[in-house]
């Protein structure tokens, strides 16, 4: 078996290639193998001349005997030559360097495998390894042990174990420092008996006990469960209280940060040391994570992490949520915050009794808002019950003759909480909000605040004029449906 350092001594050449050339052993293969007994280039005599001239000590030839000597030329004469002499074989013998009478017969591909795995021969190696004395288990291989991991378990015990335990690695690893449990060590300072480690059991120290003590951490006074050989750490401050910090922060949030960062930065503002703080924890070294529950002015909440409220997204009232304005046209694509794209388009809004709008659906609308009911059929073939100018496809299942009796018995008037069975249509038709929750158009108006954009005529109470409106923080809100849970 050759390594792959020694594959450059391998020399792989054509026969047209090779002329010329010799060596010691030369290995031929012969590819032409079939029934026609046809030989292709390799019949040619010079060519077999060079093939059979390379090699000075040893010579094999790979091929298919049939289709080389079965017909009349020199191989046939070359095949004659080498069966007098019992040289044509159906299959290699290999002999081992280190054991020469243990021979072997490879005909196929995998029969070197089989007997010679490791580059010799099936008989175990069983020479004794130099860097451990264990014996090789490999079969017979060629070369030395350089290199080889010993893979039983090491014999040796770990450096500086006064207790003699083996090593639980394997031969090749290097020993470390031995972790072998050592039960019933008693500790000095505090006499609690742990179950430590090789290499701590040897040297106990009570820094090394694991036992769970209450102890009052400095600065904050908190009773925390520690480890007991953590306590020294815990008094000098290297390590602190682990408790959750309860102090107020100056939102006005519970600080949610572990209590020793809080402890050393209100000593260090103190001036004093952690010890001498007395628990006055009045300094927090996090932030709030809270998360602002403010509801702006869009009606949205504003949803970032607790901060001031001047000077920022919030206080602004810059929100970052999708737009919901939307018009019979199209929706907007922006953030909520930002001012929408103005549609072009025709208002839509019309009705028998007001008339059409007759400016752009984006301006403000010139024509009054109609509180008759709508005339139109359902197509229950009923009367609409929606207010006049909506469109009647949104209130088809709000049909008070044929509706179900979860329609008839929903709220619709807030003021005096009467069923949509209740109400007088006719006096007081319904309107339907986007989130498909229906109300008399009485108490849409108040909720819309309709008083503050439209004047009433002070003796029918009919919508007389448009208001001008002022855009300010009262009238730029975003009103939402008066269910609460909507």
């Amino acid at each position: 078996r050759i390594s792959e350092s020694d594959t450059q001594s391998i020399r792989v050449a054509t026969i047209d290639n090779y002329q010329g050339e010799e060596n010691d052993i030369i290995l031929i293969s012969v590819v032409r193998s079939n029934d026609k007994q046809v030989t292709g280039f390799i019949k040619v005599a010079n060519r077999i001349n060079v093939l059979l001239s390379r090699a000075k000590h040893g010579m094999y030839i790979v091929g298919n005997s049939l289709t080389l000597g079965g017909r009349e030329g020199m191989w046939q004469s070359v095949f004659e030559i080498l069966r007098e002499s019992g040289r044509v074989k159906e299959a290699v013998t290999i002999c081992c360097q280190k054991h020469p009478t243990t021979f072997a017969e490879c005909q196929r591909p995998e029969d070197f495998a089989h007997y010679a795995l490791e580059g010799g021969c099936r008989v175990p190696c069983g020479a004794r390894l130099e860097s451990c004395g264990h014996t090789c288990p490999r079969m017979c291989h060629p070369g030395g042990h350089e290199g080889f991991k010993c893979m039983q378990p090491c014999a040796k015990t770990p450096p500086k174990c006064p207790f003699g335990h083996a090593c639980p690695l394997l031969c090749h690893q290097k020993c470390t420092r031995c972790c072998a449990p050592v039960e019933g060590v008693a500790l000095p300072g505090c006499g609690h008996v742990n179950t430590l480690p090789c290499h701590e059991a040897a040297d106990p120290q009570q820094r090394f006990c694991r036992h769970r003590v209450l102890a009052a951490m400095p600065g904050c006074g908190h009773e925390v469960e520690i480890m007991c050989g953590l306590r020294d750490q815990y008094q000098s401050g290297d390590l602190t209280c682990p408790a959750r910090c309860a102090g107020e922060l100056s939102c006005g949030h519970k600080c949610g940060s572990k209590c020793g960062p809080c402890a050393k930065a209100s000593a260090s503002a103190a001036g004093v040391e952690l010890g001498g703080l007395g628990g006055n924890v009045t300094t927090h070294a996090g932030e709030c994570s809270k998360v602002c529950e403010r509801v702006l002015q869009c009606g949205h909440r504003c949803g970032q992490r607790c901060h001031e409220f001047h000077a920022t997204a919030c206080g602004e009232g810059r929100c970052g949520q999708p737009c919901a304005f939307k018009c019979d046209h199209s929706s907007c694509k922006g953030k909520c915050g930002e001012p929408c794209e103005l549609c072009t388009h025709e208002c839509t809004w019309e009705c028998p009794h007001q008339g059409r709008c007759s400016l752009l659906c984006s301006a403000p609308c010139v024509r009054l808002p109609c509180n008759l009911r709508c005339e139109k059929l359902l197509p229950c073939q009923h009367r609409c019950p929606g207010v006049c100018g909506e469109d009647c496809e949104k209130y088809a299942h709000l049909c008070v003759e044929c509706g179900s009796p979860e329609v008839l018995e929903a709220v619709v008037d807030l003021l005096e909480f009467k069923k949509l069975s209740e109400v007088d249509l006719d006096q007081d038709p319904l309107v339907v909000f986007p989130c498909q929750h229906a109300f008399t158009i009485s108490n849409a108006d108040m909720h819309m605040d309709l008083g503050l954009c439209y004047s009433r005529d002070q003796q029918t109470g009919e919508f007389a004029c448009a208001l001008p409106v002022v855009v300010s923080a009262d009238t730029n809100v975003h009103k939402k449906c008066p269910w609460s849970l909507c």
